[in-house]
């Protein structure tokens, strides 16, 4: 089960998306959320695997997001430009190498920075998965928990 591509795009008014416990949705596909300048937090379903390129690219006012342990893709973009972005809880075990992944790309660079916590369970973050072309403005802090 998935989302289709471009599914919620720029519904600038979105500003809270719930999954039920139990959700069977497996993909979040391109473009789903992109453009979704309201949207604020966002706990992806644990039964998601794969996140689509630019799946939240330029989701301004996204703050939080919430990666579970299952996830085995996130495609390039995915979290672009979320500028606002202030908490990653980061718990894939092992995502899929990916050649220019640069999955969050930019985010936080207008807030105080982003705190990326990081799962006990995790066993490899791929090259360039959180890109810092601004590093001195995008992380206050990183944790390993």
């Amino acid at each position: 089960t998935s989302l289709g591509s471009s599914a919620f795009e720029n519904c600038t008014s979105l500003k809270e998306v719930i999954f039920e416990e139990g959700s069977q949705l497996t993909s979040i596909v391109s473009y789903a959320f992109s453009g979704c300048t309201s949207l604020e937090s966002i706990k992806i379903p644990n039964s998601v695997t794969s996140l689509g390129s630019s799946a939240f690219y330029n989701c301004t006012s996204l703050r939080s997001v919430t990666i579970p342990a299952g996830v085995k893709t996130i495609g390039e973009s995915a979290f672009k430009y979320c500028t606002q972005l202030e908490t990653v809880y980061y718990n894939p075990i092992s995502l899929v190498e990916n050649h220019s992944n640069k999955s969050f790309d930019n985010i936080g660079i207008e807030g105080t920075g982003t705190t990326v916590y990081i799962g006990a369970l995790v066993e490899k973050i791929p090259n360039n998965l959180l890109y810092l072309s601004f590093l001195f403005h995008i992380f206050r802090k990183l944790f390993s928990l």
